[in-house]
């Protein structure tokens, strides 16, 4: 006989439950979880809690099943079944088992350690380990979890995953992370995502399933640009304002300018001298948490104002930064968004261009000379020469290509070697190797002639060497 298969249905739904034997099925019955018990005969249309449980088979002779038509929580827990079957005359029985799993979503989600408010407060750099726990109850069977920050996924370090289960399946389980803050979290909400398949999709539009706290990440003032601010676009006699925006939480308490010219203006003042206006801060740009915007205002640009280095002194409870910013004359580059702080290369991105020039003529050298030795080598170019018989022929042809005499021991040393045979030139080459060949043919007879003969120009017009 082969027994029943583990299930997992929701409440409402539909459940089978089948039990098969090799032999002709006589009698069967199902026991509950509760304890109930549902027996079936052969050929019997018998129904149970008014049709609720009704008889289930597609070949009674060899199967006896049940159906379930609408799941309820009593249904979940393990259910047995009892088979009689006929083989030969003689009656024998077999049993089997299979578990009913009713999934239920959690009954209950909340985040550790509770806190009086809806708000998680953190100190950066000092509260930037801190462990968080998200529990969900009554639901069947375990879930599991998920993390997000704001509504991008999030990936933090799992310190562990604990789970208790009841007699009856449900369970209570507890995931602990450990959570790295973060300047840029401030604002945003950390969410706990529970999965479970009892949830229903209405339940999942209501977002039932998610757990979440705004945090509230306190950090010192921070430029919201990381690279040096630049502001062109200054005309000698007229007005300029800088605009500088950063961060901070809690809200800045103190802001001043210091200019090159040793003058500093404290926010909402005149510098002593009048030429420079600093105005209050003011929160944004807007919809950004703890984003604030600096203005000063520089009355009457003076030429030595050009490429000074200036800085704006931002303070609050947990510390100061300092943003330098320069200045300078003349066209003003094309803006970013915000149309007032354009960013400029820095020392090491304007020497990169002509390094980069002379790596690039550096490697072209390299490889044409590359070329060159893998060309000689195989005898590709007119240059090449395999066995080093090219650079005998050139040292013998050069004095007479300028009208000059061979020297006299040359001669000398042909008298003693007419006895031997004049080894061949050849020459290889892929354009030229016609012309060359040809010569080679010229020099080849030249060399045949009897040394007493006197002197001739070769075909080409060289004069012959004078005999000794």
């Amino acid at each position: 006989m082969s027994g029943l298969e583990n299930i997992r249905v929701k409440v409402g739904e539909e459940a089978r439950l089948t039990c098969t034997a090799d032999s002709r099925i006589t009698f069967c019955i199902f026991f509950s979880p509760t304890g109930g018990s549902f027996p079936f005969s052969v050929g019997q249309d018998i129904k149970y809690e008014e049709g609720r449980i009704v008889y289930f088979g597609t070949n009674p002779e060899k199967e006896c099943g049940i159906k379930i038509n609408s799941v309820t929580e009593s249904d979940n827990g393990q259910w047995k079944c009892s088979i009689t079957s006929n083989t030969g005359g003689s009656g024998r029985t077999g049993s089997g088992s299979a578990n009913v799993t009713v999934v239920k979503a959690p009954t209950s989600i909340y985040l550790e350690p509770n806190l009086p408010e809806d708000s998680l407060l953190l100190k950066y750099p000092d509260d930037s380990n801190t462990e968080i726990g998200c529990v969900a109850e009554g639901g069947r069977p375990e879930p599991t979890f998920t993390w997000k920050i704001g509504d991008q996924p999030f990936s933090p370090r799992i310190e562990s995953t604990n789970a208790n289960s009841k007699p009856d399946g449900v369970t209570v389980v507890k995931q602990t992370i450990r959570y790295e803050s973060k300047p840029e979290h401030n604002g945003k909400s950390l969410a706990c995502v529970v999965h479970s398949e009892g949830y229903t999709k209405e339940q999942l539009e209501r977002e039932e399933n998610i757990e979440a706290i705004q945090l509230n990440v306190q950090y010192q003032p921070t430029a919201t640009r990381k690279d040096e601010l630049v502001f062109y676009g200054l005309t000698v006699g007229s007005n300029f304002e800088v605009q500088i925006t950063f961060e901070s939480n809690p809200k800045p308490d103190q802001i001043s300018w210091r200019m090159y010219d040793k003058e500093e203006v404290a926010m909402g003042s005149e510098s002593p001298s009048g030429r420079y206006e600093s105005s209050l801060v003011n929160p944004g740009p807007q919809g950004a948490e703890g984003t604030y915007t600096a203005l000063l205002k520089i009355r009457e640009v003076l030429p030595e104002d050009e490429e000074t280095m200036n800085t704006l002194v931002v303070k609050n409870e947990l510390g100061e930064t300092q943003i330098r910013f320069r200045l300078g004359l003349g066209d003003q580059p094309p803006a970013d968004s915000e149309g007032f702080e354009v960013e400029s290369l820095n020392e090491s991105e304007a020497a990169a261009g002509p390094i980069i020039a002379i790596v690039v003529i550096i490697l072209v050298v390299i490889a044409v000379i590359a070329v060159a030795v893998i060309a000689r080598s195989q005898g590709l170019l007119c240059f090449a020469a395999k066995d080093g018989s090219e650079d005998s022929e050139k040292a013998q042809f050069e004095p007479l290509e300028k009208g000059e005499q061979s020297p006299e021991k040359e001669p000398v040393k042909e008298l003693k070697s007419a006895t031997t045979p004049v080894p061949e030139v050849k020459i290889s080459g892929g354009s030229v190797g016609g012309e060359e060949t040809s010569r080679t043919s010229q020099d080849k007879n030249e060399n045949e002639k009897p040394m007493s003969s006197g002197p001739a120009g070769d075909s080409e017009g060289f004069p012959a060497p004078e005999q000794a």
